[in-house]
């Protein structure tokens, strides 16, 4: 992704954000108007009709942006150390899980007589 490309794609990403934010505040509105001791069903009605827009707008709006998603996660971040640390923690898991069974082998082959 080149970098004159890459600020308009966030700016669209934060966009989407802020929809995905909107149809979560509009759900919780109609829930609101559900709970509420009279239940409003204009309230309801409009609140899920906004649930609904601003999805459908997110369906549209995200789904070009999905080669960037992938692309943006593959690229490390500059002075972050973050995939390092990753990398870090899965080399210790494996490192771990390698043990365990190497533990388990010298068991197995001292039940067995072999060592």
């Amino acid at each position: 992704m080149s970098q004159s490309h890459a600020k308009p794609a966030l700016a669209d990403l934060e966009a989407i954000e802020k929809d995905i934010l909107a149809s979560m505040r509009a759900a919780s509105s109609a829930i609101a108007h559900l709970a509420a001791e009279t239940a409003d069903a204009d309230g309801f009605e409009r609140s899920v009709a906004e649930v609904f827009s601003t999805i459908k707008a997110v369906q549209t709006s995200l789904p070009p942006h999905f080669h960037e998603i992938a692309q943006i996660q593959r690229l490390p971040f500059e002075n972050s150390s973050y995939g390092a640390k990753l990398d870090c923690e899965l080399a210790t898991q494996r490192h771990a899980i390698a043990l365990q069974h190497a533990e388990k082998l010298v068991q197995l082959a001292t039940v067995s007589g072999e060592l």
